[in-house]
């Protein structure tokens, strides 16, 4: 999608040739540097979700990506929702081992 300011002709002369920046449209361009973060805690993500067992993954998985309840994930799993909330923690405490606290996202743990 291009997104383009439309000025009068008037507008425009009278502005000394220069189109407005809208302070109100939101930049739409990506820094370099946040661009690089995010394929970085892609990647660190992906390798943290690597060390969980395959219970824990999809606990992971259910909860984070599918955005369930534990107790709809217990129900999936077959086990108590007791167990779901243990198998939880201890994949984000692996995860946070893993990340070191990679840009403070899995601080609040």
């Amino acid at each position: 999608m291009k997104v383009t300011n439309v000025v009068s002709l008037n507008e425009f002369m009278e502005q000394g040739s220069e189109v407005p920046n809208d302070a109100s449209q939101p930049n739409h361009f990506e820094m370099p540097e946040e661009k690089v973060e995010q394929e970085e805690l892609k990647e660190m993500l992906k390798e943290s979700l690597e060390l969980l067992t395959e219970k824990e993954r999809n606990v992971i998985l259910f909860y984070y990506y599918e955005e369930l309840t534990l107790k709809e994930i217990s129900n999936i799993m077959e086990v108590s929702e007791s167990r779901i909330s243990q198998l939880h923690t201890r994949a984000l405490q692996k995860m946070k081992t893993k990340l070191g606290n990679y840009m403070g996202i899995l601080s609040q743990i």
